[in-house]
């Protein structure tokens, strides 16, 4: 009989879920209510438009309008007939449409046997690729400096990254078991590792979104190194990266900005240096105890994308740093309870599997984190299972529904049908030239 699963990381994963639903009815009030506004006032702008009744010259200078240049052009009756459409809970019905939809997804792959997605690990990156590709097309659309999401009528918006990232460990994780004895050389093992993993960075670093890019980055080298790569080969060519990468990434206008903004906020405290001020002005505030719930300032104006890449911050504020350390356990349960999945898992593709996924939840967390406390430049990716945003977390809840089916023990012998027939069921991660992963 097949086991339930590890309940612990299903309880954890939920909670979560849960909690960072109930955070975003908190602090996205002031958000919801501009952004509503917002999409009315353009909405009346465009009939005035249509009816010959404006200056404006096409409906997309009036999508690129903001919000105050929206209030200027609209009439006191108008402003007023506006303040009545807007809605203080968009974001919060939004996010609980995609929770929904997540936890159905967290359900479905916790119980389909983890084997099963391997026979589709190719085309899983091969579409990765694909959506990567038509992010940069006249499809794609610019959200602050990134070039990030796919939009096309009457379809949500998705944002191709977040599929990258899981297609991109199933892929490493399905390659890397079949060179097993390759992996530590460096003509097999390590140059194919790079341009695999350098395709899907390629295609991010061109939107650009170097947060989402150094989150692939560390998640790739955790499963490389896990299964067996040579330890000189991964400094020497993480030093490589860093040398012919750096000098490129300082060239970019926005980047300089954050790199500066982060040495001494105060050169731009009207831009990024604005968002880090406030940051630790929003964590300070919250003392031991916590404003309460609902009695963040931050959260209106102040904290930009406070639904999203702020939400720590504001966080912190309303519920104190005693209740933030228990917040934080619930994410230090999951990389326990990951890595200790990926060591007692004895099939090499689900060990490197487990070790993958925990990877992106444990890495991407930690950098959201260390951009709210201003340790590191503003990078602009999401806190996982807590910020606003479909894409990220339904990927992440699929993703945590294998881990939790990895977690059942399932032989892949069993399950030849469903995947690659190639049996496996090996006892270590590798042989004579890898190493055994451990706590």
């Amino acid at each position: 009989m097949q086991k339930k699963g590890d309940s612990l990381l299903k309880l954890t994963v939920v909670t979560l879920a849960v909690i960072g639903l109930v955070m975003i009815s908190s602090v996205s009030v002031f958000e919801s209510n501009n952004l509503t506004f917002e999409i009315e006032g353009k909405n009346i702008l465009r009939e005035h438009y249509a009816n010959n009744e404006s200056d404006f010259e096409s409906e997309a200078q009036i999508d690129n309008l903001s919000l105050g240049a929206v209030k200027a052009n609209l009439t006191p009756q108008e402003l007023k007939t506006v303040n009545g459409l807007a809605r203080n809970d968009f974001y919060f019905w939004r996010h609980f449409e995609h929770l929904v939809v997540g936890l159905i997804v967290f359900l479905i792959c916790s119980r389909i046997p983890y084997y099963f997605w391997r026979k589709f690990a190719f085309p899983m990156f091969v579409i990765a690729v694909i959506l990567l590709a038509v992010v940069l097309t006249h499809l794609g659309a610019d959200y602050g400096t990134a070039r990030s999401w796919i939009n096309l009528p009457g379809l949500p918006s998705i944002q191709p990254t977040e599929f990258a990232k899981l297609a991109l460990i199933f892929y490493l994780s399905s390659w890397l078991d079949q060179r097993e004895d390759e992996v530590a050389t460096f003509n097999y093992g390590f140059l194919p590792f790079v341009g695999v993993m350098g395709i899907i960075s390629a295609m991010i670093a061109l939107q650009p979104d170097l947060g989402s890019l150094l989150v692939v980055i560390l998640i790739s080298t955790s499963i490389f190194y896990v299964a067996g790569a040579n330890t000189f080969h991964l400094v020497f060519g993480s030093l490589v990266a860093v040398t012919l990468s750096l000098p490129v990434m300082l060239s970019m206008d926005y980047v300089k900005k954050r790199f500066l903004a982060y040495w001494d906020p105060n050169t731009d405290i009207l831009g990024i240096g604005y968002q880090i001020l406030n940051s630790l002005v929003a964590i300070g505030s919250g003392g031991f105890w916590g404003a309460g719930f609902g009695k963040s300032v931050q959260k209106f104006g102040y904290l930009p994308e406070v639904q999203a890449d702020s939400i720590f911050s504001a966080i912190c504020e309303e519920i104190g740093l005693l209740k933030v350390i228990l917040f934080l356990g619930l994410f230090a349960v999951i990389a326990w309870r990951g890595y200790l999945i990926a060591e007692h898992t004895t099939d090499r593709f689900g060990k490197l599997l487990a070790v993958g996924i925990t990877s992106w939840i444990v890495f991407q967390t930690i950098i959201n984190i260390a951009v709210n406390l201003a340790l590191v430049p503003n990078t602009g990716i999401t806190l996982p299972f807590i910020s606003y945003g479909g894409s990220s977390l339904i990927m992440l809840l699929a993703a945590s529904g294998i881990l939790v089916n990895i977690s059942k023990g399932s032989n892949p012998k069993n399950y030849e049908g469903f995947g690659n027939r190639r049996r496996i069921g090996r006892a270590h991660l590798s042989r004579s030239s890898g190493r055994r992963f451990s706590l």
